[in-house]
């Protein structure tokens, strides 16, 4: 009983890997666009002078996109919204007061992929405009508020039915010379 138990895990787990959507049902129009929800984790590692007092931390928050095929072929556009509603930066210099940086980051992009390998995964390219706002100032410039742009590449991959999991390797650039790097994870469902 135990080996059978075991053989559905394995087939489950399997199943759940493969990332087999099932077909479209008869009334789905395969060229409109479809929306994602969902949850978004963020690493990242701050360069410059932020990241000789603060060189690593972490964001979380909420995704929302908006994908629509174009034409026949397997390229995908879109607009990608994220809110990242708490997020910490820790402090690498002993010396400074505050050990922890709380912050929210707000973002708005366009989004293109391409199916690759077969069916359910991506590969996307993001870029648009960011919004970071601390609760204490931060170098270079000592503000609280920074305004800028990001760029990154990355991959998805439906995993279970409606859910897509992505990572993504985004580079960000603000105001002042605030510059990081991130790894971001999402974890998304079709609305």
């Amino acid at each position: 009983m135990r080996g059978r138990g075991n053989l559905i895990a394995a087939l489950c787990l399997c199943s759940f890997i493969s990332g087999n959507r099932p077909a479209l049902a008869e009334d789905e129009d395969p060229s409109a666009a479809s929306g994602r929800f969902g949850l978004v984790l963020a690493f990242r590692d701050n360069l410059g002078d932020l990241g000789e007092l603060y060189n690593l931390g972490f964001l979380w928050g909420f995704h929302a996109g908006l994908d629509k095929p174009v034409g026949d072929s397997d390229w995908h556009v879109g607009v990608a919204w994220s809110t990242l509603v708490r997020g910490y930066y820790f402090s690498s210099d002993s010396s400074q007061v505050e050990s922890t940086i709380h912050l929210t980051e707000v973002d708005l992009g366009v989004r293109a992929s391409h199916t690759v390998f077969r069916r359910g995964q991506r590969a996307f390219g993001t870029g648009g405009a960011v919004l970071l706002l601390s609760n204490l100032p931060i170098p270079p410039a000592n503000e609280r508020r920074y305004l800028g742009w990001y760029a990154g590449v990355g991959y998805k991959r439906n995993v279970v039915s409606e859910w897509t999991f992505s990572v993504e390797a985004r580079y960000s650039r603000l105001s002042h010379g605030l510059v990081n790097l991130n790894l971001v994870f999402g974890m998304t469902a079709g609305l």
